[in-house]
Parts: C-alpha cells; sequence; structure tokens
C-alpha cells in the first residue's frame, strides 16, 4: 500500500476541497466519508470508492482490511496527517472518497413522502434521514435550498440512511407539490395557523406528503398554497413548537400509528399474511382458507377488493403481491452480479413462510373475534337482567364460557407475535440486518435449549399449584359459606 506522508500531496488536497467545498462535490460527483463503519457501510450500500486513506491507527480495525479490497485506490497515511484531514475530535483513521448514488426522478406511488422546505440545519436533516429510513418513509423530498445531502456533517449524522433512503431534490416546491397532486398525493403543511388540523385527524390510508418548514420561517406562504391543508402537533406544556427533526419525527410517527403502515412500509410481510402472491387491484382479503406454497395459489372464502380497501383506502388500489417483492432495484443491491433470471430464483429466500403467517395471523384474529363476541353475549345477558340467571340455559352456557375464555387474550397475544416474528422473516431490522447475521455467538444452541427447558419445567410446576391451588378453593368455596356455598 502507496504511504503518503505530505500534506500538499494532491490527494490530500482534493479531500480536504471536498469536504469544504460543495461547488466541488457537484463538479467532481464525488464526497468524503469518515470513520471504519460508514465507511464499510457506503461500500456495502454499492457506493463506489475512488479513494481510501488508513492511518497507521485506522489499520488495527478489522474493516480496514476488507475495506482494502473494495476501493479502487488505497494510501496509508501517518496518524498526524489523518488528524489534519479530519472533522472529528477523535478520528479512527479511516476515510474515503465515494461516488455520489445517481440522481433518480421521484415516480409518484402509494405511500408516505416527507417534504423539506428551504431546511437550514445540516445536524436536522441528518436526523430527519435516519427518522425517515426507520419510519419506512417511502421518499425524502429537499427543496434547492436545503442542505447538501454529502456534506460531512449530513453524513455523519445520517449513519448511512443518506444513500439508502429515498432522496429527491426539486427546484420548485411548491410546483412540484401541484404536479404530484395530479397523481393522488395529498400534501400537508406543518404550521402553527389556528386553521390547521391536528395531525391525528388526516385520514388514514391516503397518499401523503407533509410538509417541514424551514428552523426559523416555518413553511413558506407558496407552498403552503401549494398544499391540501395545514396540520400541527398537538402539545402539552409552554412548547408552542418543535425544532425541525422532532417535528419531523413526530409527524412520522403519528401517520405511521395512523395510516395502513403495513402495506406501504412492510409490503413483503402484508403479503405474507394474506398469502398475496400476485399484485393486482381489487385483491382480496382471505376470510378464511388453506396455502398452497408449492403453488402459490390460496383455497378459502374471498372477500373482493377487501385488502386494498383496507390497505390504501380504496378497492381499485394496487396491492403489490410476493412474486414482486422485494423489487429488482432492492434485489440488485443486495446481489449485484444477479441476471434476471437469477434474481426470481433468488426472490422467495427473502419471503417469510407463507403458510404459517396467513394461518397465525387468522388465529389471532379468530381469537379476538371470539373474545368480543362472548362479550357482546355478556353485554346482552345483562341488559336483559339475565346474566345470573340459574334458570336461563344461555346463560349458564356464557358462565361455563368464561371460564376457559381467560386463556384467549394470552393465546392471541402469543399467536399473535409468532405472526409477527415470522412474518418479517428473514429480516431482524427490515431490509438493513438479517436474523442469521443477528445470531449471538455467546452461548451454544445446547445452552440455549437447556436453559429453555428449564424455565419451561420451572413455569410448568408453578403453573401445576396455581392451579391446584384455584381448583381446590373452587370446591371448597368461601369461608363460612359452607357445603360449597
Amino acid at each position: 500500500m502507496e504511504r503518503l506522508t505530505s500534506r500538499e500531496n494532491a490527494l490530500i488536497k482534493e479531500y480536504r476541497k471536498l469536504c469544504g467545498s460543495r461547488k466541488r462535490r457537484e463538479e467532481t460527483g464525488c464526497f468524503v466519508l469518515e470513520g471504519a463503519r460508514l465507511v464499510l457501510d457506503a461500500a456495502e450500500s454499492g457506493i463506489p470508492l475512488r479513494t481510501l486513506l488508513v492511518s497507521d491507527d485506522g489499520a488495527r480495525y478489522p474493516e480496514a482490511e476488507k475495506l482494502a479490497g473494495m476501493a479502487r485506490r488505497c494510501f496509508s497515511i501517518p496518524n498526524e496527517l489523518a488528524a489534519y484531514i479530519s472533522e472529528t475530535e477523535h478520528p479512527q483513521g479511516i476515510f474515503a472518497v465515494g461516488e455520489m448514488p445517481k440522481a433518480e426522478p421521484l415516480t409518484m406511488r402509494a405511500g408516505s413522502y416527507l417534504l423539506l422546505d428551504e431546511l437550514q440545519d445540516p445536524g436536522n436533516l441528518g436526523t430527519i434521514l435516519r427518522t425517515a429510513e426507520a419510519m419506512g418513509v417511502t421518499a425524502v423530498v429537499l427543496s434547492v435550498h436545503c442542505p447538501d445531502l454529502f456534506s460531512p456533517k449530513v453524513i455523519r449524522s445520517t449513519m448511512g440512511s443518506g444513500w439508502r433512503q429515498k432522496t429527491v431534490r426539486v427546484d420548485d416546491l411548491a410546483g412540484s407539490i401541484a404536479a404530484w397532486q395530479k397523481q393522488g398525493l395529498r400534501c400537508y403543511a406543518a404550521t402553527l395557523s389556528p386553521e390547521a388540523l391536528p395531525l391525528q385527524r388526516l385520514p388514514a390510508g391516503e397518499c401523503r406528503g407533509i410538509v417541514i418548514g424551514n428552523e426559523g420561517n416555518g413553511v413558506s406562504r407558496e407552498v403552503i398554497d401549494a398544499c391540501n391543508g395545514e396540520v400541527y402537533i398537538p402539545m402539552r406544556g409552554a412548547a408552542e413548537s418543535l425544532n425541525a427533526a422532532a417535528a419531523a419525527a413526530a409527524m412520522l410517527l403519528t401517520g405511521h400509528s395512523s395510516a395502513q403502515s403495513l402495506a406501504v412500509n412492510q409490503p413483503e410481510k402484508l403479503a405474507a399474511f394474506e398469502g398475496h402472491y400476485r399484485s393486482g387491484q381489487n385483491a382480496p382479503l382471505w376470510l378464511t382458507g388453506i396455502v398452497d406454497e408449492q403453488n402459490r395459489k390460496v383455497y378459502g372464502i374471498p372477500l373482493g377488493g377487501w385488502l386494498s380497501y383496507l390497505a390504501f383506502g380504496s378497492s381499485e388500489a394496487k396491492v403489490s403481491g410476493l412474486e414482486d417483492l422485494p423489487s429488482d432495484e432492492f434485489l440488485l443491491k443486495m446481489h449485484p452480479n444477479a441476471s434476471p433470471e437469477e434474481l426470481e430464483k433468488i426472490r422467495p429466500q427473502y419471503w417469510a413462510p407463507v403458510s404459517f403467517s396467513f394461518h397465525s395471523f387468522r388465529g389471532m384474529v379468530f381469537l379476538g373475534s371470539a373474545m368480543g363476541a362472548l362479550i357482546a353475549l355478556g353485554l346482552l345477558l345483562w341488559s336483559r337482567g339475565k346474566l345470573f340467571d340459574a334458570n336461563s340455559k344461555l346463560s349458564r352456557i356464557f358462565l361455563y364460557c368464561c371460564v376457559p375464555s381467560v386463556a384467549l387474550p394470552i393465546a392471541a397475544s402469543q399467536i399473535g407475535w409468532a405472526a409477527a416474528e415470522v412474518g418479517r422473516q428473514p429480516w431482524i431490522v427490515w431490509h438493513v440486518l438479517k436474523t442469521s447475521d443477528a445470531v449471538t455467538t455467546a452461548a451454544s444452541a445446547g445452552e440455549i435449549l437447556l436453559s429453555t427447558a428449564a424455565f419451561t419445567l420451572v413455569f410448568t410446576a408453578v403453573s401445576a399449584v396455581f392451579l391446584y391451588a384455584f381448583f381446590k378453593k373452587i370446591k371448597t368455596g368461601p369461608e363460612g359459606a359452607g357445603n360449597g356455598y
């Protein structure tokens, strides 16, 4: 590995220019990265590394050796030179020059969008991008004067979200909003206006964009006028507003909870729950059925168009099926050298077990419905004054059903938990970290099995004691009642 020692070296000068000049970054199409994990994340995400600089201290990181085989040119530098070019107080000693991803136009589709109007603070932008990625935002739109996505401060604060989260920069935000509205997007400006609606009152299921404004001046009048309405975040206490990053997070969290997030953010999971293999409009919701995973079919009782309606608020909405999920774009990031034919063979590897997900989800719904029906029956009997009528056959049936019903909430929650965990496989962090990569190496399979068995035995014994005391008390009855009464 060639060694650079002078501050006057052309590569060192170029690195410094890229650090401090947005114009230089735009001219060259390059940006700088610093830190072992950040550089490796960029390389593994498909960012080409033109130059890698590793200091004497940086060479001790395990990422350094791996990165040396991923960069076009690699150089070693002394620690003093690393301190000179570093943008941090305690540099790790690993630096890189990467190529900016190719900018792609925004194609409007069902989902959630975050629009930033004249944001100023690079740290806020980085925080917003990380939050947007975590919440599954479809795209983040930046107005022309927002901070540079590839400035060192933004790059550090995004921790890799800058190249994973879909971002688009537009010259005319108000004009772009008007054009996107024709494609079905409904935009709301975050303001403190008395005419603004509370965020929670926005309709669920729509293709929605939230506009966050400048830290000092808020959303511009021109952009507000282009939007479909205004929203605010209800708050307690004396604070009148949140900073831009916090406001964006609150908007995303609330919108995420009120909208059909599963369809937008985890479409593979929704498709597995519904046995939905092929994309299409008027997608049915299966009331019950059996999944044929080999032939990719479901046999049962369908409710036509209900899945489209529940997912996106319209029976005509298109719901993506497993055969189109994950997207080719994502698969190519994971398997950059795969052919189209190979991608089709690889795609099912990213599907959850469809049969288990389908039936466990319906099991949870069935148990919830059973609890609801039992409650409704109890209210009916109570309203007629027959809830505790010993002569009423229906009342006796209800009371007998109440005894085992105590297990229904536990069973429903466990089945629902199993559906949720299996439904997101093979991911432990969606599209970021696979479950197989997160498995602990601190304990062997035998040790985990032994501890699980021990806990099972202990809780079984405790449960047996509880049931013995429970039934004994039922037979004995309260003290002083006599004869079981």
